[in-house]
């Protein structure tokens, strides 16, 4: 096996993954960065005020050693 049938086999093996496929990689990794989107209001009263709160009066001062 050549160098060019490598880069030609790599092209071809990329071009096979759809974007869909790359979106659905994507999700699933960030998925615990976007679940405060979608929790249940029994979720969000179990969460302290400062989480998930949606008010534009507060500044972001950082996340704490626990939240990382």
């Amino acid at each position: 096996m050549s160098l060019k049938d490598f880069f030609y086999f790599a092209a071809v093996a990329w071009q096979l993954i759809t974007a869909h496929t790359i979106e659905d990689c994507w999700m699933r990794g960030l998925t615990t960065a976007f679940s405060s989107n979608t929790t249940t209001e029994s979720e969000q009263a179990k969460e302290p005020a400062s989480v998930g709160s949606d008010s534009d009066d507060e500044e972001f001062l950082g996340l704490s050693a626990h939240e990382v």
